[in-house]
């Protein structure tokens, strides 16, 4: 009873500083944690941290020697952008990068607007 009082306690401690910490967006419809300046510097962060991880590792590939596995990738996040379904479309610097993993079919976007995807 004790330990389960506790990790309430812990779980509610959580949600009202999450809660206190949050602003509310524009349209009153959700909880913004970030603002759009706040997202794009995390994102140049992150972008960079993974961009020099992954080209020391000499997996990141270049644009200019994969020109046409970016184009197509570029079609598709195109599509995405344009889908209508973005509330920030226009807010962020969106870029593709493709790493060179032939074990791992994977993609992730990083805050800021950078999507990542292994080429496995």
């Amino acid at each position: 009873m004790r330990r389960y009082l506790l990790k309430s306690g812990l779980f509610l401690g959580l949600a009202l500083s999450l809660g206190s910490l949050a602003s509310c967006s524009k349209d009153g419809d959700g909880v913004v944690l970030f603002s759009v300046e706040d997202d794009k510097a995390l994102g140049q962060k992150v972008a960079q941290q993974t961009d020099s991880t992954y080209r020391a590792k000499g997996q990141l590939l270049e644009k200019s020697s994969n020109a046409r596995a970016y184009t197509l990738l570029n079609q598709i996040v195109t599509r995405v952008l344009n889908s209508g379904q973005l509330q920030y479309r226009n807010e962020f610097p969106w870029d593709v990068q493709i790493i060179k993993d032939d074990e791992t079919q994977n993609a992730f976007a990083t805050p800021g607007g950078t999507f990542m995807f292994s080429r496995g």
